[in-house]
């Protein structure tokens, strides 16, 4: 996971917690709660005792439970794994990487207890199971040649709250102990969001166009999403921008990506929607300014401009909840309106919990929102079965 600038605090009260700094390989026995800060590439250690440690070099900290209170270390409201591992990266000094080694099953619920609300039903829970399992599987192949760690405990890869988890969450991992979506004998990299808002997305436009992504399962579904998510909160909201700060943003793109057209466009006349994908999922819009000056951008990085200005009501910039908008000017306002939470692709949770309440099983769920994939027990003793 990622940790911003120290100083960090780890454990509590009553727990003994054992530190190495893996460079010099010095043991300290330390009482929780600690603090650990990184300075022009030294590490420094205050424990409850106010006893004071210093390591230079920047290597990497590992930090162990050893008895006490808990088996667990408590690290910003979170309760993780009994082994810890500092790691300070290269690109950014004085931050770290926090990696910390859990047995898969032991993870899930934890995933779970992130995504999804707790009065769900169990075969959300499960759905959801299934397809957190298939990601993290795929996702750890895809980086583990590439980085020190294989998921990040948040957006970039899904959420993780930590090993603690609700009874229901705990339940819905044991019931699918093992099981994987498999599509030609390969784990489906299971992508998920809150709400696909009518519209799905394919993985290779809203992802990546990665070889993974070019599959059945992750298409988006052209028949299948009109009755998809009707009565979630997200299904539909409107922003409103003012179009005199939105112009230089466009420019400072256009010039980042050497488009002429983009980088000069003026006061607009218009933003018309020009490409959508097969399930009607925006895609590209064009702009044209008062001077007849035309260009193109792609939905997902106008989203991403959009969410860096404040709304016309006042409220501060943020991200917009999807990039499937539809936009119209209203004077010197650009008026948005949007459908969904998130990138659309694969299993939509407010889709699947309507499946649930209609009596659909987890199966079911997975059939609907993976068109083509198998669930499939890859290990364990699954009370799923084939």
């Amino acid at each position: 996971m990622d940790a911003a600038k120290g100083p960090w605090q780890f454990g509590e009260d009553g727990q003994k917690l054992l530190l190495l700094d893996e460079l010099t390989r010095k043991p300290s026995l330390l009482d929780a709660p600690i603090k650990i800060g990184m300075t022009a590439g030294a590490w420094s250690i205050q424990d409850d005792a106010d006893r004071m440690l210093n390591y230079p070099g920047g290597g990497v900290l590992s930090l162990r439970t050893l008895g006490g209170a808990s088996d667990a270390i408590e690290f910003q409201d979170r309760q993780l794994n009994g082994k810890l591992e500092l790691v300070p990266r290269s690109s950014a000094p004085g931050q770290i990487d926090l990696v910390t080694r859990i047995p898969i099953e032991q993870y899930l619920p934890g995933v779970l207890q992130g995504e999804l609300y707790g009065h769900w039903k169990p075969s959300t829970f499960a759905a959801q199971a299934v397809a957190a399992r298939s990601y993290a599987v795929a996702e750890a192949a895809f980086w583990r040649p590439r980085r020190h760690f294989d998921l990040v405990a948040g957006p970039a890869s899904q959420a993780w709250t930590g090993m603690k988890a609700s009874d229901r969450a705990v339940e819905a991992v044991e019931a699918t102990r093992g099981v994987v979506l498999l599509f030609d004998d390969r784990v489906v990299p299971a992508y998920y969001s809150a709400s696909c808002g009518g519209r799905s997305a394919s993985a290779k436009q809203a992802i990546s166009p990665q070889e993974g992504h070019l599959i059945k399962p992750l298409e988006a579904r052209v028949n299948d999403t009109v009755t998809c998510c009707e009565s979630a909160p997200v299904r539909s909201w409107s922003l409103s921008f003012n179009l005199d700060l939105l112009t230089p943003k466009l420019r400072a793109y256009g010039r980042k990506l050497e488009d002429d057209r983009l980088s000069s466009i003026t006061r607009l006349k218009s933003v018309t929607l020009v490409e959508a994908n097969p399930a009607g999922r925006a895609l590209r819009f064009e702009l044209l300014d008062h001077e007849g000056q035309r260009a193109r951008i792609d939905a997902e990085p106008f989203r991403r401009l959009l969410g860096t200005l404040p709304r016309v009501d006042g409220s501060p910039p943020r991200a917009l909840k999807s990039a499937d908008i539809r936009t119209r000017i209203s004077g010197r306002k650009l008026v948005v309106t949007g459908a969904g939470y998130g990138h659309g692709v694969g299993l939509c949770q407010y889709g699947a919990e309507a499946m649930a309440n209609e009596g659909a099983d987890w199966k079911a769920i997975l059939a609907r929102y993976y068109p083509g994939a198998r669930p499939t027990v890859a290990w364990g003793d699954s009370v799923a079965g084939n």
